[in-house]
């Protein structure tokens, strides 16, 4: 027990951690502003919607890290942490452009956002 309870404070020590925590809220906030915005919120999915995100992430972060401290692999976390974070961006972008802020398409490209000339909501 005291192993699971040492690998959650590494963890949670760990900035990589916490930068996908911080990029998980700010999407989270912007898909509520986009929820509200278009009067599709509910509360009770809301929970739902945080397990469904913020779990998967941590869970896959988690086991890459311990992977790849228990077999010597150093760039197995790293290299899913560029993963996470490049989704996390690319949902980024994709609110910010479906909440009407100007998105550089190239940035759009990047994370494999269709770039249009029309920024309203999705439907």
């Amino acid at each position: 027990m005291e192993f699971l309870r040492d690998l959650i404070e590494q963890l949670w020590n760990d900035p990589a951690v916490k930068f996908i925590l911080v990029n998980i809220l700010i999407n989270t906030a912007l898909a509520v502003a986009l929820s509200l915005r278009d009067k599709t919120f509910d509360l009770k999915l809301f929970g739902a919607f945080l397990w469904d995100k913020i779990v998967p992430y941590g869970v896959v972060y988690a086991v890459a890290r311990a992977v790849g401290d228990l077999s010597n692999l150093g760039w197995l976390a790293p290299a899913v942490f560029a993963i996470i974070e490049a989704q996390l961006l690319g949902k980024l972008a994709e609110h910010l452009s479906r909440l009407g802020i100007p998105v550089p398409a190239a940035i759009q490209k990047l994370f494999g956002n269709p770039v249009t000339a029309d920024i309203r909501p999705a439907k």
